[in-house]
């Protein structure tokens, strides 16, 4: 994954760099790019990975057309936003991320936070920082969620792999779950995905059969309950369902 953080100050008076961070607040955003988001509104095709991202966002703000899993936000609703917000996520999009979007249609899940800070006139102003960029392949009506390792570092360490990319809020969200609910792990051997449309978060915690256990937990760190099946599943949803599918299309699990 690259770990390049963009940033955009929303309220441009002065450098935000020149005055102290008081608060930041991580936030998803999730997209939904069908074939119609790679056409701009003249019916001119687009070729630019993030202008994909971009383009999705107008037609959801300025025309009101949203495809069946778009997710809302405050960080792209005008103009001059989505053109900040098409320069910073494409700083966010590596090699293996561009290729996916070239194929067809995908869900990309956009990690930001959101900060704030006084200025030298009292006054407050917010900068965005684009923390990474996951992108799958929409299929059947539904995307494999991108999983991340709760401790980056030490997993590195222990594959020698340097990819490995953390996600702050997951990690906030399991700490709280451990500390409810009171059990024990290796940081090095836990996985973490977030699903936007259901809020929820699914942790792999060990694996030592074939059938691994999976923890789901909110942002409070409290238990929505658990299962057991391989490394990987599928977010679906089909006829009014949210659910989750095991390799074979077989629910797991439904929200």
């Amino acid at each position: 994954m690259n770990k390049a953080r963009s940033v955009f100050a929303v309220i441009c008076t002065y450098f935000v760099f020149t005055f102290p961070v008081l608060s930041c607040e991580t936030s998803y955003l999730i997209q939904h790019v069908t074939a119609a988001d790679k056409y701009n509104s003249r019916g001119n095709p687009i070729t630019d990975n993030a202008a994909y991202l971009q383009q999705d966002r107008y037609w959801f703000h300025a025309k009101s057309r949203k495809d069946p899993m778009d997710g809302d936000d405050h960080i792209a609703t005008t103009k001059e936003a989505r053109a900040w917000y098409g320069n910073a996520v494409r700083e966010a999009i590596d090699p293996e991320t561009a290729y996916i979007m070239q194929q067809g249609d995908f869900i990309a899940v956009v990690s930001f936070d959101q900060c704030s800070a006084i200025n030298a006139n009292g006054n407050r102003e917010w900068t965005i920082f684009i923390n990474f960029v996951d992108v799958s392949p929409y299929e059947q009506d539904g995307y494999q969620p991108s999983f991340r390792h709760y401790d980056a570092e030490q997993a590195s360490e222990l594959s020698g792999v340097d990819e490995y990319q953390t996600d702050p809020l997951a990690k906030q969200a399991f700490e709280a779950f451990v500390n409810l609910q009171s059990i024990s792990f290796s940081p090095g051997n836990v996985v973490i995905t977030y699903i936007p449309r259901v809020e929820l978060y699914v942790a792999q915690v060990g694996c030592e059969t074939i059938l691994c256990p999976f923890l789901i937990f909110d942002s409070n760190g409290a238990s929505h309950g658990q299962f057991n099946a391989k490394f990987g599943f599928r977010y679906v949803e089909k006829e009014g369902k949210k659910m989750l599918l095991n390799e074979f299309g077989e629910q797991i699990l439904q929200f």
